[in-house]
């Protein structure tokens, strides 16, 4: 966002000091001011991730790269500012968006791990870790009757736009 960082996904197991397993793309920082690369696929305990990394997003200050696992279906949140281990914003989930401050998280939860069992778009508040279903069926009774996914907050975090297959998000027809 402020042009400080670069972040990328690569195979390259030579960039870092520490020795890598191969075959597996893991998510780089290029560091601009001092020229450098920092590996930041690592766990909430500071292991290499031997996993493929995807989705990488920034939030608009500069302080946060979010990034999502996708073996385990865990989005990690990592500071740029410090250099502690990662933080598990949430697990069983994918496909990460962010407000620009960094504080809200608009996520999918797979079919497969999705409590309704069809796939729907959340947001979670990462100050007071409150989870809201945004892809909602018409009757508040849980999410859409089909997939939705694909999540993009707005950067003050009060809009999420998604992608969905759901007939019950509205009453209007032919609306979804």
């Amino acid at each position: 966002p402020d042009g400080m960082w670069v972040g990328y996904l690569s195979l390259a197991t030579d960039w870092t000091a520490q020795p890598l397993s191969g075959g597996v793309p893991r998510v780089y920082l290029w560091h601009e001011p001092t020229r450098g690369n920092r590996l930041a696929s690592y766990d909430a305990h500071g292991a290499v991730l031997n996993e493929p990394s995807s989705n990488l997003v920034f939030s608009a200050n500069g302080q946060y790269l979010f990034f999502d696992a996708t073996t385990t279906r865990t989005i990690y949140r990592h500071n740029l500012l410090a250099t502690p281990p990662n933080v598990v914003v949430c697990a069983d989930s994918q496909r990460p968006s962010v407000s620009g401050d960094g504080r809200y998280l608009a996520f999918e939860r797979p079919p497969a791990v999705d409590p309704a069992g069809v796939g729907n778009v959340y947001v979670k508040d990462l100050v007071t870790d409150q989870v809201i279903l945004v892809s909602e069926n018409v009757s508040k009774s849980g999410g859409g009757n089909r997939r939705s996914y694909a999540p993009l907050i707005a950067g003050e975090g009060r809009w999420v736009v998604f992608s969905s297959e759901a007939t019950d998000l509205t009453a209007l027809p032919d609306a979804n």
